[in-house]
């Protein structure tokens, strides 16, 4: 065995599509660069916005298996993230659990013989439903949503404070009258909306209706099977009714941090138990190993505009950065219409930015093109290391990787090209239709902002996060507040009260010195 080492070897890291041409999923697989694995690792990923949080995570994760000869595919089930499907539709629960056997099926027709199945947080709920993933080698249940009802409301709840206003029926975005029919929306219907997810009653009620069973994984030896636990759940059914087989219980503390970091440039990446969880695979799975044949699509019809032609996204590596492209097939690069879309921080295709997705169907539906794409060590582009946990924003080099992408890309003279973003992705997006402008005077580029909080167009000099988040230094370590320099505390005060005086002053002036009044806290 290779003994709980780290990384070992060289690795590859594949995304793409997969699965039914009429069904698509889109995932990633990590592998050793050599082609030769001793098992595939199936991991289900947690939905909404959790999904989103730990997606650089899990790459880690992946990427550290795929060291030890692992082939280590993740997934964006059905009706989320990148892969086809309306998340308003009423059967999505259902396509959640379908894909969780639609990805074991490829794991296997790659050449995978031996077949790990790793379950996160709702993930591992979804994969003890699942009745189509066939027989297993060895399965992690890893910090288990333990009942779907409880997770739902959470979520709920969690939406509800962030939200200003949530009535019955409230969605992020009404796609009715400017989107494909594909996106299933009923302007009649309550969605129940999540943090990170707006979802039918239907499936609300589906996927709360699901419990963790306590014997789950009673099909395999206990010794093949590992219950991953936090310490405040030690005593529970779970753990309880795991122990009393004989399955091993890995018991770890507070994963909050790393489910729900603060700030989009800061993530926590809980590597104890990435390395615990790794040995204990490492050491159930035997050495030898066989060729994988990876299959993936780069390209796959994800929708069909109103007048039944497919609508395709095609995955193409710009720079450093993967992006995603969506257009009616056959025009993406003849589209006269573009829309470009800039994440927030280390946001990435799923949780809040699936609405990306949605709005890129949306502009292809009506003939236009969308464009999507991971920075460089966010989400899928390059290869994940514990750096990743610090994304540094505003600064020159995020500008010279997004405008890499949209320089990269071709498109007919006299188009017009919208950039958005929110947030931090707001100013890219001002800064990316400065740029195209500056590179393609033949094309119409203007820029959408929402909600923009940095009004400099300067990029920092370096990015110190004790300037955007409090109490955090560059190592992502807590300060101490007691050391702030005189002058800092000075400024705080400042800006704490020119923010006050602000909408004071504004309704005292006359509207065109607005603008000026805007920037007084800055």
């Amino acid at each position: 065995m290779t003994g709980g080492s780290d990384f070992t070897g060289a690795v590859v890291t594949t995304p793409g599509y997969f699965g039914p041409d009429d069904a698509p999923l889109f995932g990633a697989i990590s592998y050793p660069a050599s082609g030769r694995v001793r098992a595939g690792v199936l991991l289900c990923p947690s939905v909404g916005k959790e999904q989103a949080e730990t997606t650089r995570g899990l790459k880690l994760f992946a990427e550290r298996l795929a060291a030890r000869g692992f082939a280590v595919l993740r997934f964006d089930y059905a009706c989320t993230g990148e892969s086809p499907g309306a998340q308003y539709q009423q059967d999505a629960a259902d396509a959640w659990l379908a894909s969780v056997g639609v990805a074991a099926d490829a794991l296997r027709a790659m050449g995978a013989a031996r077949i790990v199945a790793v379950g996160h947080r709702a993930g591992a709920l979804l994969l003890a439903h699942a009745n189509t993933v066939g027989p297993l080698d060895a399965l992690v249940v890893w910090d288990p949503v333990i009942k779907g009802r409880q997770y739902i409301r959470a979520k709920t709840v969690l939406y509800n404070m962030v939200t200003e206003t949530a009535a019955p029926g409230d969605v992020l975005l009404s796609p009715t009258g400017v989107a494909p029919a594909a996106l299933g929306y009923d302007p009649q219907v309550d969605y129940v909306n999540t943090a990170g997810q707006s979802l039918h009653p239907q499936t609300a009620a589906r996927f709360g209706g699901l419990t963790l069973p306590a014997d789950v994984g009673a099909s395999l030896p206990p010794d093949r099977v590992l219950a991953v636990v936090r310490g405040s759940d030690r005593d529970g059914r779970f753990a309880r009714s795991q122990s009393e087989r004989g399955v091993a219980i890995l018991e770890i503390g507070d994963q909050e941090p790393f489910l729900e970091p603060g700030h989009p440039a800061v993530l926590t990446f809980p590597t104890t138990e990435f390395a615990e969880i790794a040995d204990w695979i490492d050491a159930a799975v035997a050495e030898d190993t066989a060729p994988i044949a990876v299959d993936l699509r780069d390209a796959a019809v994800v929708a069909r505009a109103d007048d039944g032609r497919p609508i395709v996204t095609r995955l193409l590596s710009a720079g450093r950065a993967w992006v995603w492209d969506t257009a009616i097939a056959g025009e993406h690069d003849s589209a006269w219409a573009v829309f470009v879309a800039h994440s927030l921080g280390q946001y990435v295709r799923t949780g809040p930015s699936r609405l990306y997705y949605e709005t890129g169907l949306a502009v292809a539906a009506r003939g236009g093109r969308s464009v999507r794409y991971d920075r460089p060590t966010v989400g899928e582009s390059g290869t994940a290391a514990m750096t990743d946990a610090l994304l540094p924003l505003y600064t020159r080099d995020y500008l010279d990787d997004a405008n890499a992408v949209i320089a990269g890309l071709p498109m007919p003279s006299a188009a017009a090209v919208a950039q958005s973003g929110i947030c931090v992705g707001s100013w890219m997006a001002a800064h990316g239709a400065l740029h195209l402008r500056s590179i393609r005077p033949d094309v119409n580029s203007i820029a959408v902002l929402v909600n923009p909080l940095w009004w400099r167009l300067n990029p920092v000099r370096s990015f110190v996060p004790d300037e955007f988040i409090d109490g955090v230094d560059l190592a992502g370590t807590p300060t101490n507040p007691t050391a702030e320099r005189f002058i800092d505390r000075v400024r705080e005060a400042i800006v704490w009260r020119a923010g006050r005086l602000a909408p004071a002053l504004r309704r005292a002036v006359p509207r065109r010195m607005w603008p000026a009044v805007a920037r007084l806290p800055l």
